[in-house]
């Protein structure tokens, strides 16, 4: 099985002549981005693709994406074809065994629009514009269009998923590693050592956490802030912790607390799902915490009442302005996927890094009192 999926993987990148009378959708960078190998797309606003992984596919599609787990990961959309024109832009374009584009459709003419009031968590730029100023893409999103790792042949496979951040106006994330093991043993010898090596080094020995990406909105200038990868594996246990805090203190000052009740109550539920899950392990998975940084300006939108912590809380995680999603299944499994290993019982290391996120995250509740929040 592992011979076809590698198989698949070549004839996903394999050259194909260009065809300039197919019609497609113009993807657009997505300028939310905070981590990843390959650049990701927009093709709607609730709806971004990045290039195919076969195995991940594969998981997203299995008997074994269960609906506990739906619940915590993107909704999985299909698979198309993207081509590069002339131009170096990227279609999308439909085939034979990919869903329509009838509902995706847009005009390929686009404007670019430089004023950062205006972005929305689709990103506002499209491929091939090398003169995009906006201030929505993060440095992370602009680096990783820049090296279009994945644009070296004319048509390549990408999959559709959820826009997580598709209803938040300004998206705060934070992508986290989780988990003490991010190799699998399919991987080379020489990538597995060089896992082994990252997690002893980094904060995924000590934790079973890693910080992959970091963007948090400054809504008196109106401007993102980005940290890496880099920064990530450069952090202690103590100044991960400040990294969680600094991700909530970016909020408003009377939602803070809330943000991080909501954060808690979704982890507390996503421990649950994972202590259910017999036999899966989620090496190389990344979680997303997300709450959005203009949340507070929507406060007009609803009845709420906003000297009251419970209800602010109740709001942000009804209206999905607070969430956490597990992203990155290519390297995911469970007893009987492509004949894997099987494993008993469920992701100990997975669940060891979601017990010291719920400390952290816990941690600052304790020393947020509501007293704090000037009600």
């Amino acid at each position: 099985m592992e011979n076809v999926l590698k198989r698949d993987r070549k004839r996903t990148y394999a050259k194909q002549e260009d065809d300039h009378d197919e019609k497609g959708v113009l993807l657009k960078r997505f300028a939310h981005q905070v981590a990843g190998r390959n650049p990701m797309y927009c093709i709607d606003s609730t709806t971004i693709c990045k290039p195919l992984n076969p195995r991940e596919a594969q998981f997203y599609n299995s008997r074994g994406f269960v609906k506990r787990l739906e619940k915590f990961a993107p909704r999985f959309r299909g698979r198309l074809v993207a081509r590069v024109n002339d131009q170096g832009q990227i279609l999308a374009i439909s085939n034979d065994n990919a869903p329509s584009l009838s509902c995706h459709r847009l005009p390929l003419k686009h404007r670019v629009r430089h004023k950062s009031d205006n972005s929305t968590s689709d990103g506002d730029s499209s491929e091939g514009d090398e003169n995009d100023n906006t201030l929505s893409a993060n440095s992370w999103s602009e680096r990783i269009h820049k090296e279009k790792r994945c644009l070296s042949h004319r048509k390549f496979e990408v999959i559709l998923l959820e826009n997580v951040t598709a209803n938040c106006q300004k998206p705060v994330v934070l992508d986290v590693k989780v988990g003490t093991r991010l190799w699998y043993p399919l991987d080379t010898e020489k990538k597995i050592s060089n896992h082994v090596i990252k997690a002893k080094n980094t904060t995924t020995e000590s934790l079973g956490l890693r910080l992959h990406g970091l963007q948090i909105y400054h809504p008196e200038e109106d401007k993102f802030e980005h940290w890496d990868k880099h920064w990530g594996r450069s952090l202690s246990s103590a100044s991960f912790e400040k990294a969680v805090f600094t991700f909530i203190d970016s909020s408003h000052p009377r939602l803070r607390y809330p943000i991080a009740s909501a954060l808690h109550q979704h982890l507390v539920l996503l421990r649950r799902c994972v202590e259910s899950l017999e036999s899966y392990r989620f090496p190389g998975c990344s979680l997303l915490l997300i709450f959005d940084g203009a949340a507070w300006e929507r406060l007009d939108e609803c009845n709420v009442d906003e000297d009251k912590v419970e209800e602010l809380t109740r709001w942000l995680r009804m209206d999905n302005l607070v969430s956490i999603k597990m992203v990155d299944f290519a390297k995911a499994t469970y007893s009987g996927f492509l004949h894997d290993k099987i494993h008993v019982g469920p992701d100990q290391g997975y669940l060891y890094g979601l017990n010291n996120l719920l400390n952290i995250i816990q941690t600052y509740l304790d020393s947020t009192t509501h007293s704090n929040q000037k009600f």
